[in-house]
């Protein structure tokens, strides 16, 4: 085939390429619709709609999940909206998915709302409303009226940092939506908002990845020859680092406001307190605070290297590295599994083999082959192959701890083989799944067709086709992530 027929070839490999890859972000957002079901209460006491014969003492609601008493709140109130006391918050001692509150205040006969907000250990923030009736002349009914002009009654907060109570829905409405924006961690918005988490911290971690793993095995290899290829690559890399940086940081400071929103109200963002308390007293805060710190590290280790041109700095960015993985854990459905220790480990593990298959590959592109094209013309060829078949064997060994990685997840998350189409999360992995298949295909062909062929003339340009429609999958493949982490898991009930 001649130069040009190859070209019109590729040229329309490409376009192709692209189509698929449209057809399967179309597919993706349409399971979102349909997965973004994230319920919360299982059952209460009072029961939904019941009436009562006896005046309930006791506010009992179970959830799906267990929940962070920190910034959870209740609140009880009559059908004219007044209040009616509760006593502080608790959790039950065996089930932390178990919320009470003892009603200190006096009922009378008449209809009663209750509202409730919980986050899970999982970060997702939730609201919602129950009613039940208290029947004429039920036992214990009050006999008096409060007095009058006494200061209304709510729930006392659980801790400090509880935050504002949940305003009640109009009568009969069983679930409201999160404060005037309607918004929460189901939202279309907050799911953008994690995308772009991902695909910001995926490549930053890739950045390190390719230090390690690239460049520093080819900066051994044959006696020290790359070395102008790795000192030209790791200084791109250095650059590119910074860049991911600065957008990983506003990324975490958006979620930080979002989950703010989602669990307080626009007003939760100008009460300091509030945010203090979703950071230090659940476990969503705790993995944001490791994010944040790992983050910080990172860019620390970043500068050190900058400044000395040794390993050290690298080093300590690696370590930060492994505190954003960890974070990122802690912010998913690993933190409520049942294997809590396993979940988190493999979760963490899964982060960084995808930063080291998919992550380093943005970066061979961006500032591994651009750092080749520079060497001279008798080692521009050599040094792209010798670079990309380090990041290949490399890329390997990842894409084997992915697999194994996202098996164990599955495991722990699913709890049977048929909740893989039987439910909303199953469903949902079913379409990562779908879309990670042309992006291991690619890469499969990547390693055993474009590989081999880098020192023809067109090789590098073949790899930088074929492997930006890889990632171009790759990044539906970290969509369909972030739509899975909104999605409860069949043992949540999902």
């Amino acid at each position: 085939m001649s130069g040009a027929r190859r070209r019109r070839a590729g040229a329309r490999g490409w376009r192709s390429g692209w189509r698929i890859a449209l057809l399967a972000l179309l597919a993706t957002l349409a399971a979102a619709g349909s997965a973004l079901a994230h319920g919360a209460l299982r059952r209460s006491q009072p029961a939904s709609g019941a009436t009562l014969d006896t005046v309930p003492r006791l506010l009992r609601l179970t959830f799906n999940e267990p929940v962070e008493l920190a910034v959870a709140a209740l609140e009880l109130a009559a059908a004219d909206g007044t209040p009616v006391a509760l006593s502080p918050l608790r959790l039950e001692r065996d089930s932390a998915q178990v919320l009470l509150a003892d009603v200190t205040g006096p009922l009378a006969a008449g209809r009663y709302r209750v509202s409730w907000r919980v986050v899970g250990r999982d970060g997702h923030p939730v609201r919602g409303t129950f009613s039940f009736t208290v029947a004429p002349g039920a036992q214990g009914i009050a006999t008096a009226a409060p007095p009058a002009g006494a200061p209304p009654a709510t729930v006392a907060p659980a801790r400090d940092t509880a935050g504002a109570a949940v305003r009640p829905a109009p009568p009969g409405e069983e679930r409201e939506p999160l404060p005037s924006e309607a918004f929460d961690a189901e939202s279309p918005l907050y799911a953008a908002l994690r995308w772009a988490t991902l695909l910001t911290l995926v490549p930053l971690l890739g950045v390190v990845a390719f230090r390690w793993l690239v460049l520093h095995p080819l900066g051994t290899a044959a006696g020290g020859a790359y070395a102008p290829l790795v000192e030209g690559a790791a200084a791109r890399a250095w650059s590119m680092g910074l860049a991911l940086s600065a957008a990983v940081a506003a990324t975490l400071l958006a979620r930080l406001a979002a989950q703010g929103v989602a669990t307080f109200g626009v007003g939760g963002l100008l009460d300091l307190r509030q945010l203090l308390g979703l950071v230090r007293g659940t476990g969503w805060g705790t993995g944001w605070l490791l994010q944040a710190g790992g983050l910080a590290v990172v860019v620390t280790g970043l500068a050190h290297a900058r400044r000395s041109g040794g390993a050290t700095g690298w080093r300590a960015a690696a370590a930060g590295a492994g505190f954003i993985a960890l974070g990122i854990a802690l912010s998913g459905h690993a933190a409520a599994a049942p294997l809590v220790g396993l979940a988190l480990a493999s979760a963490a593990a899964h982060v960084l083999a995808a930063a080291g298959w998919l992550g380093m590959l943005l970066v061979v592109l961006v500032a591994g082959l651009p750092a080749a094209r520079r060497l001279a013309d008798g080692e521009r060829v050599r040094g792209a192959a010798a670079l990309v078949r380090t990041f290949s064997r490399a890329a390997l060994v990842c894409a084997a701890v992915l697999i194994v990685s996202g098996v164990v997840n599955a495991w722990l998350e699913l709890g049977s083989i048929g909740a893989l189409w039987s439910s909303a999360y199953g469903r949902t992995l079913l379409v990562k799944l779908a879309l990670l298949l042309p992006v291991a295909l690619l890469g499969a062909y990547n390693w055993r067709r474009v590989v081999p062929a880098l020192e023809e003339a067109n090789g590098a340009a073949r790899l930088r086709r074929t492997a930006t429609i890889e990632l171009a999958f790759a990044a539906l493949v970290l969509l369909a992530t972030a739509v899975l982490v909104a999605t409860p898991t069949p043992l949540e009930g999902g």
